[in-house]
């Protein structure tokens, strides 16, 4: 009887502290479910992406997921989830519109695939009404959890689930110092871009797998800047980005078509997939002076 009422009972308002948490407690246990599974498990492929290649899936992604779902419903039920997985997506109820979490299980399926020892996320977010309350993407190989709970000011990088630190940017490393992180063939490149490379950055770096894996680099300053090519937009991949992004001070730069001039962006917060028709850089708002002079 005891047990029975109290699994009923309402324990008082939940705060941006529980709402923390839980998604660091959740993503933590998607990287130690998808490590356990590393050795063994099944591909399949779902789809075609737009560049003509197979999107796969793997046991991974529905299991992890499974995880993400179950603790999201049991801890807030009545808000939505937005997933790569659509047959594990859940709308919110009435009263909570506008308000939903992104999930993105595995983020990086073909470098997962692969088995690589690199470029495997996690990640999860929380949007209120427009806004990227609090966003978490995990690092499955390398355990680092990176993130901010409701209302927080600050990012928090988590080693070892023992060691965490606030993430700082250092406002006095000029571009000209640093690699600019590309998620594409530079070949493809048109001069304009080619050009803004060459002349604003050390170099360049190359790299696939998890978007939120790639842009921790620059959270953590191991690359000045990040360059996206025009992409179809999934909330699951965006809204992580965006929010961590956004909360150290990073800008979106898109680049106008007309005179290949960058200006000043705001990627949009939605719960659906959208067609981006320009390429946008990702960069520190102390950086700005040195790509328009």
């Amino acid at each position: 009887m005891l047990m029975n009422h109290a699994r009923n009972a309402s324990f008082g308002k939940v705060n941006a502290h529980i709402i923390g948490i839980v998604l660091k407690e959740t993503v933590r246990r998607a990287m130690q479910s998808a490590r356990n599974q590393l050795r063994d498990f099944e591909v399949a492929v779902k789809g075609k992406k737009e560049d003509g290649g197979d999107d796969y899936v793997t046991t991974v992604d529905k299991s992890v997921q499974t995880i993400y779902v179950r603790t999201l419903r049991e801890c807030f039920p009545h808000i939505g989830i937005v997933a790569e997985e659509a047959d594990l997506a859940v709308p919110s109820d009435r009263g909570y519109d506008g308000c939903f979490f992104t999930v993105d299980p595995i983020d990086g399926t073909s470098a997962l695939k692969r088995k690589q020892s690199h470029g495997i996320g996690s990640m999860v977010s929380l949007v209120w009404r427009g806004k990227i309350v609090s966003a978490w993407v995990g690092d499955v190989m390398s355990q680092e959890v990176y993130g901010y709970r409701p209302g927080s000011a600050k990012v928090h990088r988590i080693r070892d689930w023992g060691i965490s630190e606030h993430l700082t940017i250092n406002p006095h490393q000029p571009l000209k110092s640093q690699y600019i992180l590309l998620r594409d063939n530079p070949m493809e490149f048109n001069g304009v871009l080619a050009a803004l490379i060459g002349n604003k950055f050390k170099n360049v770096e190359v790299s696939g797998g998890s978007i939120g894996i790639s842009a921790a680099r620059l959270w953590k300053g191991e690359v000045g800047a990040i360059l996206l090519m025009p992409n179809t937009e999934k909330p699951w991949d965006t809204a992580p980005v965006i929010g961590i992004s956004q909360k150290l001070g990073f800008v979106f730069l898109r680049m106008d078509a007309l005179d290949g001039i960058f200006v000043l962006y705001n990627p949009p917060v939605t719960n659906v997939q959208y067609k981006r028709t320009h390429p946008i850089m990702i960069v520190h708002e102390t950086r700005l002076p040195e790509l328009i002079s």
